[in-house]
């Protein structure tokens, strides 16, 4: 990420949160959980991460809410 000016590393990180934030897990009764793809963004920030979006699912799911 680069810094362009007064607060924009700020706004920069805001929006990737905000981004992240928008992954939609659905948990059943049965204990099935279901999750939202991931779009291009989502998988795009993972990857500057190097962060394999596969292993960001499978923690997802096995995340205790």
């Amino acid at each position: 990420m680069t810094n362009h000016g007064k607060n924009s590393g700020e706004k920069s990180i805001n929006r990737l949160v905000k981004q992240m934030g928008t992954i939609k897990r659905t948990d059943y009764g049965s204990g099935c959980s279901l999750l939202q793809p991931l779009t291009r963004k989502q998988k795009d920030i993972l990857s500057a991460f190097a962060i394999e979006p596969e292993e960001f699912l499978q923690t997802i799911l096995h995340f205790e809410v």
